[in-house]
């Protein structure tokens, strides 16, 4: 751990900021989001994304969209 993360820390910081991008400029499914990033599981990814946020990935999508839709 010589940079200050760890190398799955850094890959699911990765990840879930792909999620932010792709909440914000489609309208894939959140099932769809998840299988893509690699989450096996929809709910795996949703806990990953609340932890990271403090927010589910529908509430994400919906603030994004009434901020700058």
């Amino acid at each position: 751990m010589q940079f200050g993360t760890t190398p799955h820390k850094y890959i699911s910081d990765l990840r879930l900021k792909k999620a932010v991008e792709t909440l914000r400029t489609s309208q894939d499914t959140i099932s769809s989001i998840a299988s893509d990033l690699g989450y096996e599981y929809p709910n795996s990814f949703i806990k990953a994304f609340r932890k990271a946020y403090n927010t589910s990935p529908e509430k994400y999508r919906r603030h994004e969209i009434s901020n700058f839709g």
